[in-house]
């Protein structure tokens, strides 16, 4: 999760690329607050990135001046800390990673890789006893979380953040206080390395499922997903996956994968990317198709949206 940029707002939406000097293509999509006096801990902004490296690996240096929760969803990401002579570390996708403040880290994206992370930045971590959990040598804790429940509930936090905005602030803070008493009742396996035992979720199954078909719908912005993969990946059939996901989202599943594509590509014109770019990595077979869709979804073309945003084609 690389720095905040001085051009991003102090509240509200932004969106991102790393710095030129970055080989690859990589943006961020996230939301800032700014949280009440005295509420601490306090989440200040939520994001979620994408890190390509087509051509060879990808490396960033990150520091933030406040806490920092991330987590990679899919592998092919490594990490170090403190210096650069430190060795590279795997990140295992779902594993959680708190970084305190000021600490300089270097994340990697393995050549070849597409890799999506999510993140949540927030102050006063102190407060919650956090120090005690980070590894003087590593300069991090590390969090294991076999059943996905605390990986889920930062998942949480960072869609309400994207879909609610401002008024989401209270939402999310609860879901980060949720995450943050999750974290402090690990259990030690290893100095700065736990295990997560979370307490089961109270959330709506139905909420449940969707959310857990919409994070599968955005490991694959790209394209490919079929109504028979998105099936299979939650072992039902395809009427069956249809009828549940109608009752939970009021909506057909290839409907909302189209408007989760089209979300993406708002982020990549907003970073100048070319349409037939954009067009590709959104899984759409040329420039004409995906401007079209755009269109017929926003009610405005691509260039349209790209203008209105202080950018050119």
């Amino acid at each position: 999760m690389p720095n905040t940029p001085t051009t991003s707002p102090k509240t509200g939406r932004f969106t991102w690329p790393l710095p030129d000097r970055t080989p690859g293509r990589h943006y961020i999509d996230g939301y800032t607050w700014t949280p009440p006096e005295g509420v601490q801990p306090a989440v200040l902004s939520v994001g979620r990135g994408q890190f390509d490296a087509p051509n060879g690996s990808t490396e960033w240096r990150c520091q933030n001046p406040n806490w920092v929760i991330d987590c990679p969803l899919v592998a092919g990401m490594r990490c170090r800390a403190k210096s650069t002579r430190r060795p590279w570390r795997a990140r295992e996708p779902g594993e959680l990673y708190l970084y305190p403040p000021a600490l300089p880290y270097w994340e990697r994206c393995a050549p070849g890789k597409s890799v999506n992370s999510i993140f949540i930045v927030f102050r006063g971590g102190e407060h919650a006893g956090l120090q005690e959990l980070v590894d003087p040598v590593s300069g991090f804790a590390r969090f294991r979380d076999p059943d996905g429940r605390a990986w889920r509930r930062l998942a949480q936090a960072v869609d309400m953040g994207l879909s609610d905005g401002h008024d989401g602030f209270w939402g999310v803070q609860a879901r980060v206080c949720q995450l943050i008493e999750a974290l402090r009742t690990g259990r030690a396996e290893e100095p700065g390395v736990y295990r997560l035992d979370v307490a089961p979720d109270t959330e709506d199954p139905r909420v449940a499922f969707r959310r857990a078909v919409d994070e599968h719908m955005r490991r694959h912005l790209s394209g490919g997903l079929t109504l028979a993969a998105l099936a299979e990946a939650q072992k039902m059939s395809v009427s069956t996956f249809c009828r549940r996901y109608r009752e939970a989202s009021d909506e057909p599943p290839m409907a909302r994968y189209l408007m989760l594509r089209l979300s993406n590509a708002k982020a990549l014109l907003m970073k100048g990317e070319a349409l037939k770019v954009i067009a590709h990595r959104t899984g759409f077979s040329d420039a004409f198709h995906f401007s079209r869709a755009f269109k017929q979804a926003f009610g405005y073309s691509p260039s349209a949206f790209r203008r209105s945003h202080g950018r050119t084609s």
